[in-house]
């Protein structure tokens, strides 16, 4: 297989709208511009909420579905935010409820999980 790159946005709970148009759910209502990748060869997403960037290794059918598999090369992410998330034909967030207080950047102890809980929309 002929090596490409490929980046991938992952987008903010704020970015619906974008999402809807890139699924073809609405049309484009508004003008969009892409931000050039750290290497300068793939577009992503302004606002994203992280950003990879990476070389395509391989792909395969899996049903009705492709999946990609890539070299990560470059990745980059925002400490805000909630990452928009496409379940079962639905939009959702993640809400990050803590139990404890984490000092970064040592791992939480077992008392300090982390549990991430889907909202409806």
């Amino acid at each position: 297989m002929q090596s490409h790159s490929l980046g991938i946005s992952i987008l903010r709970s704020s970015q619906e709208a974008q999402a809807r148009q890139f699924s073809g759910q609405a049309a484009r209502t508004f003008p969009f511009e892409w931000r050039v990748g750290p290497d300068q060869t793939v577009p992503l997403i302004p606002g994203a909420l992280a950003y990879l960037v990476g070389d395509l290794i391989q792909i395969v059918e899996t049903g009705d579905h492709l999946l990609f598999i890539a070299t990560v090369r470059h990745c980059m992410s925002d400490d805000e935010g909630s990452p928009l998330l496409h379940f079962r034909g639905r939009f959702s967030t993640l809400a990050a409820e803590w139990s404890g207080s984490v000092q970064k950047p040592d791992a939480p102890s077992l008392d300090e999980r982390r549990v991430l809980v889907p909202t409806e929309r």
